[in-house]
């Protein structure tokens, strides 16, 4: 499964490196295509993800200041649908939810579908402020050991 998640991360291949062993890496990054998540694949992960409870190493990634600053670009670009009382809830106190939100906007693929899986749905007004969001993420990448640590959690926290 974190294969599969590395794999539709759009700076995929140095996740890969440095999540996994220098054999398993080269084998992967040859054959990245075939490890690529669909949507419904992704979208499931996504909610399951809500649904399960935080882990240790979520509670690591919350501490990154990097992932601090994108998930308050994320609650900025998602102003109107967390002003939603469910939404917000979710969003205020769920680490997972916080986690898997920013995960989704350093996907290859916009956010959209991930993002209805999580919230219900997206209003309409937020979704230029998202597909903006969304691409000025891949003007400035993650911090590769920030982002292998969202990957490993999104899918231990699905697997656990």
């Amino acid at each position: 499964m974190c294969l599969g998640i590395c794999a539709i991360v759009a700076n995929s291949k140095p996740v890969i490196e440095f999540i996994f062993d220098r054999v398993v890496s080269r084998i992967a990054c040859s054959k990245l295509p075939s490890f690529e998540l669909n949507g419904a694949e992704w979208c499931a992960i996504v909610a399951r993800c809500c649904a399960s409870r935080p882990n240790e190493m979520m509670l690591k990634v919350a501490t990154a200041m990097d992932f601090r600053e994108r998930a308050a670009a994320v609650e900025d670009a998602l102003r109107c649908t967390l002003s939603e009382s469910g939404n917000k809830r979710a969003w205020a106190q769920s680490l997972q939810t916080r986690v898997v939100t920013v995960l989704c906007f350093q996907t290859s693929e916009p956010p959209y579908q991930a993002l209805d899986a999580i919230f219900g749905s997206v209003v309409r007004s937020d979704l230029r402020k998202c597909e903006d969001l969304h691409s000025s993420q891949h003007d400035r990448p993650m911090d590769i050991i920030t982002l292998a640590t969202m990957v490993e959690s999104v899918a231990h926290a699905v697997l656990y």
